[in-house]
């Protein structure tokens, strides 16, 4: 006999995630138009993931499938009841306060 998984709210899933993505990244690159990155996420069928890692030494970029399998290898995938809320989370929906803190930090330096 197999449980039936309970659908998480829309609203829930959105908290998990925003503090999931928060938590994953603790430093930044400075972008060469003065922005900061410690995300630039993508999405894929519902997935918001990273297109940009912390390596040694700087950061790797990789977009399009790349970027969607090097997020499964680092467990930085993020799921969504919908591909909608992917894109919206994706397009910057996580971002808080403390984006605008290190991005009014970009522009001082």
């Amino acid at each position: 006999m197999s449980k039936k998984l309970k659908r998480i709210g829309p609203s829930t899933l959105y908290k998990y995630n925003t503090k999931k993505a928060k938590d994953m990244r603790k430093h930044y690159k400075f972008n060469s138009d003065g922005t900061v990155s410690t995300h630039r996420m993508s999405n894929y069928k519902g997935i918001a993931h990273p297109t940009v890692f912390p390596v040694k030494g700087g950061w790797k970029e990789a977009s399009g499938i790349s970027g969607f399998e090097e997020a499964i290898k680092r467990n930085e995938v993020l799921y969504f009841n919908t591909p909608e809320e992917a894109k919206q989370f994706a397009e910057g929906g996580y971002k808080s306060t403390r984006y605008k803190y290190l991005k009014n930090m970009a522009k001082k330096k």
